[in-house]
């Protein structure tokens, strides 16, 4: 396992932009991770996403 490799042998960096990936919705996937690696709780994230007007797809 490389020293870029996670536990997992997964690299530890995300590719939420990448094949497959929604361009539309990285950069909301992408601050989900970063404030949740900084410490923040679930609810906090969730508020701090509902306050900024980013509302989930709904599948319809």
């Amino acid at each position: 396992m490389s020293a870029a490799e996670g536990v997992f042998g997964q690299s530890e960096e995300l590719d939420v932009g990448g094949a497959g990936g929604d361009p539309d919705t990285a950069p909301i996937v992408r601050r989900i991770f970063d404030e949740f690696l900084a410490g923040y709780g679930l609810f906090a994230i969730a508020e701090g996403l509902s306050l900024s007007r980013f509302l989930c797809k709904s599948p319809r």
